[in-house]
């Protein structure tokens, strides 16, 4: 389903304004409706949650207590957002605004449109799935092509939220263990029941600096796009740890995993900025923490970027065709070294779960660090584990980097 702020990105609604409720303009919009004549129960019997309202109030344009709660009504019902055509009205009481505000649905006026047309346009966009296919493009141009100039970026970034700050971005990828593939049900179930349905405790202010996110299916999981209208090293820590406790207590988070990227000023660095998200996902995948910083996993930081984006990498191909050149029946070498890397390099244990002698196990080590030309332990090691990470990497990161 589309939010607000995607409805917000298009053509269409480019006039609107919004006077309050902006933290809300993630929520999930389902349909759309029109308020002309219900009343006190008629609303609340004929408004769902996650309904995109439109309405003049031009049944109670002269009633100023009749306004005040059939507006709280719709926001009490979790309607996603109102818009009220300017016909009779150009703005609200602040106790209204303050009302909207406190619960994070947003309100706002328009002039030109024929509701009829916002009415068609929210449907469509509720019917299909469109938005999830434009929002990958976006994400993918801005990963992969490296000739964008800095207002081209821009310019992307604000189709997905047209209210982004860009003085300082930071991004999150979350995902489950198991999915792989792109665009995925799973993917999209993440982004519908988990994060928009229990959605996560971000603030939208902190110490006084304003803070305007979008969380979008991609891929295999969700990327969430968090930008703050200030550079202050201080505010920008804060909201760093913010955002890592609310990811930490949210329940519904517990078993998926969650690669934060660096901070960074200006869009410029926008690409690198959603790949390194998406390798601290990776790589919490791989060591099984639920949330991993790019700065935390320096090493699988370089050797991704090695991987994926340095132009054609051969040594991982060159290596497995080796070991599949070098394996047999009798000599399995690839199953050894994987079951070798899960063991820790133990080989007892390893012995154990490939039910062979260990000193089977030992033999196989021999081969390894003669395909690996491993004149060491620390060589033969150090190999292994550089082989290991792009092995079990691969499923993982493939989805982005198809293309390249």
């Amino acid at each position: 389903m589309p939010t607000v702020a995607n409805l917000l990105s298009k053509p269409m609604f480019k006039d609107f304004r919004m006077v309050s409720g902006k933290s809300g303009l993630n929520n999930k919009v389902t349909s759309a409706g029109f308020l002309e004549w219900e009343q006190d129960t008629q609303i609340t019997k004929s408004f769902d949650k996650g309904e995109f309202v439109l309405t003049t109030l031009a049944s109670i344009k002269d009633d100023s207590v009749a306004i005040d709660r059939s507006l709280k009504l719709l926001i009490n019902n979790h309607v996603s957002a109102i818009a009220i055509k300017d016909i009779y009205f150009t703005d609200l009481p602040d106790a209204i605004k303050d009302y909207s505000n406190e619960h994070g649905v947003p309100i706002m006026f328009f002039t030109d449109i024929y509701i009829d047309e916002i009415l068609y346009a929210i449907k469509n966009e509720t019917l299909n799935s469109l938005y999830t296919s434009f929002n990958e493009i976006v994400l993918d141009t801005l990963i992969s092509n490296d000739n964008l100039d800095v207002l081209e970026k821009e310019n992307l970034l604000r189709k997905i939220n047209p209210f982004f700050y860009s003085a300082t971005i930071m991004c999150a990828f979350i995902s489950n263990r198991t999915d792989t593939s792109s665009i995925s049900q799973d993917a999209l179930d993440l982004y519908n029941n988990v994060l928009l349905d229990n959605g996560l405790d971000i603030p939208d202010s902190i110490e006084g600096a304003d803070i305007i996110y979008s969380f979008v299916a991609y891929k295999r999981g969700i990327i969430l796009i968090a930008t703050i209208n200030s550079t202050d090293s201080d505010i920008v820590d804060q909201f760093k740890t913010t955002l890592i406790s609310a990811f930490s207590s949210n329940a519904a988070l517990s078993d998926t995993h969650i690669g934060i990227s660096r901070a960074i000023t200006g869009v410029d660095d926008i690409g690198t900025m959603l790949i390194d998200a998406i390798f601290a996902n990776t790589s919490g995948i791989l060591d099984n923490r639920n949330i991993a910083e790019i700065s935390t996993a320096p090493f699988d930081h370089i050797i991704f970027k090695d991987r994926y984006l340095l132009g054609p990498n051969l040594y991982y191909e060159e290596m497995l065709d080796k070991l599949s050149e070098t394996s047999s029946q009798r000599s399995p070498l690839l199953e050894t070294l994987i079951t070798l890397v899960n063991c820790n390099g133990n080989v007892d244990i390893a012995a154990q779960k490939m039910f062979q002698h260990k000193n089977t196990i030992r033999y196989r080590m021999n081969k390894l660090k003669a395909v690996f030309a491993a004149d060491n332990e620390l060589e033969f090691y150090g190999k292994l584990y550089l082989f290991s990470r792009i092995h079990f990497s691969k499923e993982f990161l493939e989805p982005f980097f198809s293309n390249k």
